[in-house]
């Protein structure tokens, strides 16, 4: 069987195409590890995808309910989907669904000592290529096991979705542990050495990357700690313009509570300044004694 030779040949083609296409046709590159995609680029060229040149493992499964199920993880340097990281669900050589791995963070992992990529799984089995629907972007498959069931022995999608995502877990959890404990690490030295900016770290936490450096999240800090000085400045000015004898007891509490978290910041900020006072005295002592 000869190589599937000019796929698609349109100018207008974009690079983003081109890796829609290298995700979509992953399934049948597997299969056909001897053929090539050939894919004509607008710029003239051309990129030849093939099973040798793509960053493909497969994973140890175990079967569900009986049905077995194949698993591959392509780490690609690029990302081929809005998501981060993904699964796709085959069927008949080709992806037929789709979805976010939101159990990984939105940046590339690095795993099996590989460099950081972005992970996308691929899921082939019998039980799926025997269940695509005729127009090919869904699976006749219900969605959750009814409270009445009719066939004990069949899948669900759910189930096929949760025993996925469990494969994908395992593949990348101890990565994300070690990735998560360098990260609150960094976190802490921050804490440590700029306790007045603990609240905005905290706040911030959610959103700190794996790859964040303690400047990165610093600044970050910096910035989050002056949007919510704006916010409570605000807020003391829209206090200050009703009397307190009109505040309900709800207001009065709030106010309380804004006044108090405003001290406690400020006393913070305050410690933090002296200490980096004494510092910068001590060495303006040290260069003064040196000079002499």
């Amino acid at each position: 069987m000869e190589p599937l030779t000019n796929i698609y040949d349109d100018k207008r083609l974009s690079i983003s195409f081109v890796n829609q296409i290298k995700r979509v046709f992953v399934p049948y590159l597997i299969q056909h590890q001897n053929l090539s995609i050939y894919v004509d680029m607008v710029d003239g060229q051309s990129e030849t995808i093939d099973y040798a040149n793509l960053n493909i493992k497969s994973l140890p499964t175990q079967p569900l309910n009986e049905v077995d199920f194949t698993v591959y993880c392509l780490s690609s340097d690029i990302k081929l989907t809005s998501a981060h990281h993904a699964y796709n669900l085959c069927g008949d050589n080709r992806v037929v669904k789709s979805e976010s791995l939101d159990i990984y963070p939105n940046e590339k992992l690095a795993v099996d000592g590989q460099n950081p990529a972005y992970l996308y799984f691929f899921i082939i089995s019998d039980y799926l290529n025997e269940r695509v629907s005729t127009t090919r972007d869904s699976f006749k498959i219900l969605e959750k096991r009814p409270s009445l069931e009719l066939e004990p022995e069949a899948l669900y999608m759910e189930e096929i979705k949760n025993h996925i995502i469990e494969i994908a877990n395992a593949y990348a959890q101890q990565h994300i542990e070690e990735a998560n404990n360098k990260k609150n690490t960094v976190i802490q030295e921050v804490i440590q050495e700029y306790p007045h900016l603990a609240k905005s770290v905290e706040t911030l936490n959610p959103k700190i990357g794996y790859g964040h450096t303690k400047e990165k999240i610093i600044i970050e800090a910096v910035t989050e700690q002056a949007r919510h000085a704006e916010q409570v400045k605000k807020q003391l000015l829209e206090a200050a313009q009703k009397p307190l004898s009109k505040a309900t007891d709800a207001e009065k509490e709030n106010l309380a509570k804004t006044i108090a978290e405003v001290t406690h910041e400020n006393s913070l900020q305050l410690g933090h300044y002296m200490a980096y006072r004494k510092v910068v005295l001590d060495l303006f002592r040290q260069i003064s004694t040196i000079s002499r």
